[in-house]
């Protein structure tokens, strides 16, 4: 971690993002995208598990997950936006 960072954002260990800059992170990244994103897609992009994606979506406002089946094919739903 950079020294004058914003610790708030950051787990402990310093160098793992804390889940809010990940919820924050996961909404920029999949609205850029233009068209429904899955929980394994964005996983994969962000270089982490899905579980990650799903923590940090579900902490996330104005996101939530909406499918059925398994946690990897779940859309990434943005309310409000």
């Amino acid at each position: 971690m950079m020294d004058g960072m914003d610790t708030g954002f950051w787990q402990k260990d310093g160098e793992t993002p804390a889940v809010e800059l990940l919820a924050t992170a996961v909404q920029v990244w999949t609205t850029m995208q233009g068209r429904d994103c899955t929980v394994g897609e964005t996983a994969t992009a962000f270089k982490t598990t899905p579980e990650k994606i799903a923590e940090a979506v579900k902490e996330h406002y104005w996101m939530l997950l909406i499918g059925e089946g398994p946690l990897e094919q779940q859309i990434i739903f943005h309310e409000g936006e």
